[in-house]
């Protein structure tokens, strides 16, 4: 779609029912190619997928990509958010 990034959020909601994601969707950022799953219920990827991979959490994705490309070693980081709503 042309026009996905000028949709509003209600009107992205409703692209997403009228056009779901499932399975398995193969995510590519510059040389990076990864999957991440979904069934039409996850909304980064879903909007990483709509925007052609400039959409949310591209900051984060640059970030992690920008960490093991100082490093000279296989590092596989997991950066994991803790909802204001659970307490440990």
């Amino acid at each position: 779609m042309n026009n996905y990034d000028k949709l509003t959020m209600n009107e992205k909601r409703q692209f997403w029912i009228k056009n779901p994601l499932n399975g398995n969707i193969l995510i590519k950022i510059d040389d990076i190619e990864f999957y991440m799953k979904c069934n039409n219920d996850d909304t980064v990827v879903k909007e990483l997928y709509h925007s052609n991979f400039k959409g949310w959490e591209r900051n984060e994705i640059n970030f992690i990509k920008e960490l093991t490309t100082k490093k000279n070693m296989n590092i596989f980081l997991i950066l994991v958010h803790i909802p204001d709503f659970i307490h440990y």
